[in-house]
Formats: C-alpha cells, structure tokens, sequence
C-alpha cells in the first residue's frame, strides 16, 4: 500500500524573554503594593479607626461629667450640710461611746432611776472605728445566732433601780435621743417584804448603732444622681425626728490657695 508523502513538522520549543520581561513590571508592582497595603496602610487604617473609637469614648465621658456638674451644680452647700448634719445626729460616723454612756447617765439622773451597773461590750471602746465591726462577741455555743444588723452597733449593759414611773420616763429618755437605739434584753424585777415593795430592778441591753463614713473617693466620672422620692421622704422624716432637732455643723475652714500667677514677682 502506497502512502502520500506527509511533511513532518518540526516543533520548536523555545523562551520568549522579551514577554517575560514585559510581564515582570507590573509583577513586580502589584507585589509592592501588596507589601505596602499590609505592613503600612494597614496599620495606618487600624490606628485610626483605634483614635476614632477612642474619641468616642471621651466625647462620652465628657458628656458624663457635664451631667455630674449640672446636677451638682443645682445642690445647696448648706442644705447638704444640714442633711449631714440630720445624718451624723441619727447615725454617728464614729462609735462614740463615751457620748452615749453620757446620755444615759443624764436620762437616768432627769428620771429618777439610779444606775447600779454600766458595761460596755467587749472591744466597743478600743475597736478600731475605721473597720466597721461592731466590736460585739460571737454568741456563746448552743445559742442561736441573731440576724446580722443593718449597721453596727455598740451595746451598752446596765442595770437601774427605781419605782416604776421612773423606769417609764427613763425608757422614754432613752427612746427620744438623737442617736439610733435599741433594747432587748429587758428584764424586771421586784420583791415586797412584810407588805413593803422593793424598789424595781431592772436590766437591760441598750444597741446603738453608727455608721463609718466612705474614706475613698470615687471615681470622677462615677455617677451622681438626686434623691428618689422614697428617699427624700425618709429624709423628711429623720428631719422632723423627736430630739433631733437643728444639727450643729461645722464651715469648711478656708486655706490658703497658694500664689494666683506663678511668675509674678515677690
């Protein structure tokens, strides 16, 4: 069988440097702009988004502390001294134990009664006043212990005698101090010989209850707010409280505020 002459082909394989060099620039160039956008407009574009979350935080607390300022602003610098006042009367900032035995001393000398036994409780006098207890011991074992106090307190045992209608008006004494007070603890006693009564013996634990004050300031940019209503109703009330009456307080005393221009000259 007889085939045609075919022409063979002849491939020629070979580079073209002349292409590659044209496609090398602009490689080359979308390479750099890769580098450029992740090591320098990259982190150009995060700080500012950084600064302009920033601002914003500020531009809030700037806000914040033009509504702590209103608010201020609108209090009265002798109001809120004489609600200071109401509170440290009711509410002793310090134990003050001396100042309540004194109390009771007076209500018991205007009643009549005559006091057989005063005892403070253990660590009432030398506790220190900065820690908030209330320098009262555990309960002894087998006892059941009472419900924690709303504030602390200080106990004051003692023990009186008397008729009964000086008992009364000391129990009303006590009850009308400015401090808050409680009794528990409340026992009577009496014996009558050959038809004569003895005198009425009683005893007694006398709680009075103070509160230390904040020793830290808070935070500038810490909230302020006005009274509630059910808030400035108890205040009322402390206000018109029996035997309360017109707290005494004292002025900020005024100090020296240094140079007003610092390069004046002497």
């Amino acid at each position: 069988m007889n085939l045609p002459n075919v022409p063979s082909l002849k491939l020629s394989v070979g580079f073209d440097t002349s292409r590659i060099g044209a496609m090398a620039a602009p490689i080359s160039a979308i390479v750099i702009s890769v580098i450029v956008l992740f090591f320098i407009v990259w982190p150009k574009f995060s700080s500012v988004l950084a600064l302009r979350s920033e601002n914003k935080g500020l531009e809030d607390r700037v806000q914040q502390l033009i509504t702590k300022v209103g608010i201020l602003s609108s209090f009265d610098k002798i109001e809120l001294q004489q609600d200071l006042g109401y509170a440290e009367a009711l509410l002793p900032s310090d134990k003050a134990t001396f100042s309540m035995i004194h109390q009771i001393e007076s209500a018991a000398g205007s009643s009549g009664v005559v006091l057989s036994k005063v005892d403070v409780a253990p660590g009432s006098v030398s506790a220190d006043s900065s820690t908030g207890g209330s320098g009262v011991q555990a309960a002894p074992a087998g006892q059941a212990s009472k419900e924690p106090d709303a504030a602390p307190k200080i106990q004051v045992r003692i023990s009186t005698t008397g008729d009964y209608n000086s008992f009364l008006n000391f129990l009303s004494t006590i009850s009308s101090v400015s401090r808050v007070t409680s009794i528990e603890d409340l026992t009577l006693s009496s014996s009558s010989t050959q038809g004569v009564v003895a005198p009425l013996k009683v005893s007694m634990v006398i709680n009075a209850y103070w509160k230390p004050r904040a020793t830290k300031l808070g935070q500038i940019e810490s909230p302020v707010s006005k009274l509630t209503d059910s808030e400035q109703a108890r205040l009322d009330k402390v206000k018109t409280a029996v035997g309360v009456g017109q707290p005494s307080f004292s002025e900020v005393p005024s100090v020296p505020i240094g140079r007003s221009d610092l390069f004046a000259p002497f």
